[in-house]
């Protein structure tokens, strides 16, 4: 009897994880996309050898709370908040699908994320736009 409560114990655990409803998360959470990577390779004749193809990426995706009150005047806020953001790393190698047979080198870096998390943006490694650019 108690192997069979622990297998529907096993199943009910399996079907939350894997029903996470992306419009209503609230953290920060590693999430798989499909990038589009593009390589192409010019010859000493000016042929253009492309290479290309969608990658599955593993990314930071979600929301961070932030205490900021804004202003009504432009800029409306001085933007001072924590972003979802990378906290660890893998620096993948990986080949791209539709490469020319000729293209010397089809095989393209992505990054992928082991674990994010809620931080100031820094511009080493997050794309911190503000409205001055």
């Amino acid at each position: 009897m108690w192997k069979q409560c622990f297998g529907l114990a096993v199943l009910v655990m399996l079907a939350v994880v894997s029903a996470v409803d992306l419009d209503s998360v609230t953290s920060c959470l590693v999430r798989e996309y499909n990038l589009f990577a593009q390589k192409p390779h010019i010859t000493a004749a000016g042929e253009v050898l492309e290479c290309s193809g969608y990658v599955t990426v593993n990314s930071c995706w979600g929301r961070c709370d932030s205490s900021e009150i804004a202003d009504y005047k432009i800029p409306f806020k001085i933007s001072n908040h924590p972003v979802c953001t990378y906290s660890r790393v893998q620096k993948r190698r990986v080949r791209l699908p539709n490469c020319h047979p000729d293209h010397p080198d089809p095989y393209h870096v992505v990054y992928d994320a082991l674990a994010c998390s809620c931080r100031y943006c820094n511009s080493k490694y997050t794309s911190c736009e503000t409205l001055n650019g």
